[in-house]
């Protein structure tokens, strides 16, 4: 037999190498073996739109659509072994199926690490049309539910890692029907509705959940209560500028399991914050213009900064942000180097005692550019830290 002249840690550097393509292999594993008996609830009463195909008749109706979809689980699957991949993602789509069917709701399909389910379906027209009203106040009660039920893994056991997910619901008229013929059972919906909900999940903030502004409509006088609901601007594909949506946000009076769970989360995938932020007093000199309205920074690193706003925006959007100093020298460098104004994306948004933290990632800055824009702020906060100690 032939020698092989490869160390082991060449070995080992090329089987690390391979780790991110046998995670997309897995990915689209997990994809298929979702929609499979072995991910399916163990409880028989289990509502599907499998079971809705032979009956049903296609047509156009409004229903409520609702998004669920596992934050990072693709980092968590390069992270962990196929078998605890597995078994995770059995458990979490089965808190989620169960909570969607307990509620009322038709799970559609599992898309690997996610659930689309709508509410308020008719099986035929003999059947009353449901109130709208009704079918949207069931999707968001189980949106809280299934929220409440992730973190309660939290409560139980923090050693096991929670899921953060993202929620998004919409209610629209769309077409539903059966896809497939006599051999294959392919009943869904289709419509701009459907891709509203999704575009509502992907800006959701982990933990949360987004509304669109027709189900706010119909919901808003039962969830309305003590500012539960609190208008988020969003970027919506087809769309020339920023709609409303709207977050309720279940831990709200008390945040700490999600920042915990969030914690452990982000660590365990590598995700953890590593970058040194610098703080920044309440006197600051340096503002940001965005979208009109000015932010105060709070805090700033290498490669964003966090923002408080009277506005408050959701994940995704994209922002032209103009820095605004009194000391025209300044402004000028910043002009010249193209640095100001620059693009942001928000990350995250928080609402705190009326305003509104975001988290902006630098978007359009080249590594010269933040690294000018970094020593421009700590200049600032370099002067004011220095006459704080000569007054005192």
């Amino acid at each position: 037999m032939k020698r092989l002249n490869v160390s082991l840690g060449e070995i080992r550097k090329k089987m690390q190498s391979l780790k991110p393509v046998a995670a997309k292999c897995w990915q689209a594993l997990t994809a298929s073996l979702c929609k499979s008996k072995e991910l399916v609830s163990d409880d028989p009463l289990s509502t599907t739109s499998a079971t809705l195909s032979t009956a049903a008749t296609a047509a156009e109706q409004v229903v409520t659509v609702m998004f669920v979809d596992i934050m990072g689980f693709t980092s968590f699957s390069e992270h962990a072994e196929p078998a605890k991949v597995f078994s995770e993602l059995k458990l979490v789509c089965n808190l989620i199926r169960n909570q969607i069917v307990e509620c009322g709701g038709i799970v559609d399909k599992t898309l690997g690490d996610g659930v689309l389910a709508f509410f308020g379906y008719r099986k035929n027209r003999s059947e009353n049309i449901q109130n709208p009203a009704c079918h949207a106040r069931a999707a968001l009660e189980c949106a809280i539910k299934i929220q409440l039920a992730n973190a309660q893994r939290y409560r139980e056991n923090a050693t096991d890692l929670v899921y953060p997910l993202r929620i998004g619901i919409n209610t629209e008229l769309v077409y539903l029907g059966n896809l497939g013929n006599k051999s294959i059972v392919d009943f869904t919906l289709i419509g701009n509705g459907v891709n509203a909900a999704k575009r509502l999940e992907e800006a959701c903030d982990p933990f949360r959940v987004l509304l669109s502004r027709a189900t706010f409509d119909l919901v808003k006088h039962d969830f309305g209560g003590q500012n539960a609901l609190v208008c988020r601007l969003a970027f919506m594909k087809d769309h020339s500028d920023v709609t409303e949506s709207f977050e309720y946000d279940p831990f709200r009076s008390d945040e700490t399991i999600v920042i915990a769970a969030l914690r452990e989360y982000f660590k365990f995938i590598g995700r953890d914050r590593k970058e040194a932020r610098q703080s920044v007093p309440d006197d600051y000199p340096v503002t940001v213009k965005i979208g009109g309205s000015i932010g105060r920074i709070k805090d700033f690193s290498f490669n964003g900064l966090s923002v408080e706003m009277e506005t408050y925006y959701t994940r995704k959007v994209e922002l032209e942000v103009y820095p605004e100093i009194n000391d025209k020298k300044d402004m000028t460098m910043l002009k010249d180097r193209n640095i100001a104004p620059f693009v942001a994306e928000i990350r995250w948004g928080k609402s705190i005692d009326g305003k509104y933290l975001h988290g902006l990632l630098l978007k359009s800055l080249n590594e010269k550019q933040k690294q000018k824009w970094c020593s421009f702020l700590h200049k600032y906060a370099k002067d004011i830290a220095d006459q704080e100690k000569g007054r005192k």
